[in-house]
């Protein structure tokens, strides 16, 4: 089906995202993207991590995304939004930055609507011409999803930054 799915785990994820019906659309519009912030992305991140859960700044995204820099990729279900990941073309590669569930719900995560949100970002990077995307960083604990999601395509680490994680 694509390329990159060499693993079960990842053919799993196009089951699900088949199953669940899921589709993308970009969108820039300010609603949306409010609405992914304090419904999707917070609550994803809160239910996550709990008390030592710590979010982006608001401010700092709204920025990016009325200057045009930072795209959000919604994955809807019957025109309904229900995950999506905020795109940062701030840099030389794309970084995949904010991504999150409605309401942080166990069920949507484990339906593959966090999965559909990472396959179809990189879909739509490849077909703009980026053979190179960051997931963005990780936190430091091993259980963390996007560390793990991280592994099923077996990242080339390439540079360190003032972001990186120091092990």
């Amino acid at each position: 089906e694509r390329e990159y799915a060499r693993s079960e785990s990842i053919r799993e994820d196009l089951r699900h995202i088949r199953k669940n019906k899921f589709t993308w659309k970009l969108s820039d519009n300010r609603d949306d993207f409010d609405f992914f912030f304090e419904k999707i992305y917070v609550p994803t991140v809160t239910v996550s991590h709990g008390r030592s859960a710590l979010t982006a700044s608001y401010e700092n995204r709204l920025r990016k995304f009325k200057a045009g820099t930072m795209k959000l990729l919604q994955v809807m279900r019957d025109d309904q939004f229900l995950a999506g990941v905020a795109i940062d073309f701030d840099g030389d590669v794309p970084t995949l930055r904010d991504s999150g569930v409605l309401n942080g719900s166990s069920e949507l995560k484990k339906s593959g609507a966090i999965s559909a949100a990472y396959l179809f970002a990189m879909d739509y990077l490849a077909s703009k011409g980026y053979s190179n995307i960051s997931f963005g960083l990780s936190r430091s604990f091993l259980d963390d999803g996007v560390l793990n999601y991280k592994r099923k395509f077996r990242p080339i680490i390439t540079t360190g930054s003032d972001e990186g994680v120091l092990m």
